[in-house]
């Protein structure tokens, strides 16, 4: 489960990376944009917190840190974004990026209290 949860957490966020750094195309699912950033750092949230669980490393400590590591991250997602063609740094993504990282760090909080308070 360990090897799985971190080739897991590489995909999703070398995915995520790629899906933001290549030059915009027209969509072809119609959506918001700041609803496709949203769910991707909720999932991507998810994922860094499995990835932890199961090297029994994680404690609510851990949650404050996922927040600043996706903080750091998405703002460097978004202004990298300015050297790729049709692409533009937007601080508005970027509070997208931190609800979705936001509601994804609690839910991984919810899950983690529930699964250690089981039986009890």
């Amino acid at each position: 489960m360990r090897l799985l949860s971190a080739i897991l957490l590489v995909l999703v966020w070398s995915g995520a990376f790629l899906a933001t750094h290549l030059p915009k195309m027209p969509s072809v699912v119609p959506s918001s944009d700041k609803t496709l950033h949203f769910l991707g750092f909720m999932v991507l949230a998810g994922v860094l917190g499995l990835f932890l669980a199961v090297r029994r490393q994680f404690a609510f400590r851990w949650l404050a840190a996922m927040l600043a590591v996706l903080a750091v991250y998405a703002a460097f997602d978004e202004l990298t974004q300015m050297l790729v063609p049709n692409r533009h740094a937007d601080w508005r993504d970027w509070v997208a990026d931190m609800n979705g990282a936001a509601i994804g760090t609690a839910l991984v909080g919810g899950l983690w209290w529930a699964w250690s308070n089981r039986g009890k």
